[in-house]
């Protein structure tokens, strides 16, 4: 948390971001980690911007069969 204080829109803070969204997925908590994932898509020079596009992506669609 101390990252993302410090640097909120930085490397490290994008990386945590992403990984607790992918462990909200992981605890069935796709709404909150799609919420997580919103901000994170204007990071297109991230190196994990891919990843971070690829699963806002599956959540959407998997809000849309819900």
């Amino acid at each position: 948390l101390a990252v993302q204080a410090r640097r909120p829109t930085g490397e490290e803070a994008v990386c945590l971001r992403f990984l607790k969204a992918q462990a909200l997925v992981d605890q069935k908590q796709d709404a909150a980690a799609l919420a997580l994932l919103a901000p994170l898509l204007g990071q297109g020079a991230h190196p994990w911007a891919a990843r971070i596009q690829a699963l806002h992506r599956a959540l959407q669609g998997m809000q849309q069969k819900a």
